[in-house]
């Protein structure tokens, strides 16, 4: 195949120094794709769930616990007023082992992540603003990550 026109040996030749590149970059970050997805359903749960909206972020919330979380959310919705929210800590884990995160070293795989949350809320009928910590266990199962929620102390 010979091209005579220079503007298909430019897109020739720009395909040909791109390509590669592409192709290995996808799979180089593949676990800080997977950090930035737990990162992100967190942020999307959390204004879910303070929000009030509807479902609560239940689609995060694993399977064998998303009915009950449905009828305790319920109850959140109608007593809990949320004043403001803060991540304290995270701690990643594989397997039940703690794997230490490092900027030099951000392709250590992990499943599991507990996430450290400081709420304050008002609780009807009272009217005292109280601070709970609440932690958060998240599980990634092969496809999406999924909370396995406790939402008893919202309620007390």
């Amino acid at each position: 195949m010979t091209f005579h026109h220079p503007v298909s040996k430019l897109i020739l030749l720009t395909a040909c120094l791109a390509l590669p590149p592409l192709m290995t970059s996808g799979c180089a970050n593949a676990p800080e794709k997977h950090l930035e997805q737990l990162n992100k359903i967190i942020k999307i749960y959390n204004n879910a769930f303070e929000s009030k909206s509807t479902t609560g972020g239940s689609k995060y919330v694993t399977e064998e616990k998303r009915k009950d979380y449905l009828i305790d959310y319920v109850e959140i919705r109608e007593r809990v007023s949320f004043n403001e929210s803060q991540i304290l800590d995270f701690q990643y884990l594989k397997d039940g082992e703690t794997v230490p995160l490092d900027v030099k070293d951000p392709e250590k795989e992990f499943n599991e992540a507990r996430i450290l949350m400081r709420y304050k809320i008002l609780t009807k009928p009272s009217v005292t603003l109280k601070t709970i910590i609440i932690e958060q266990h998240w599980t990634y199962n092969g496809v999406i990550w999924l909370l396995d929620p406790d939402l008893k102390p919202f309620l007390q």
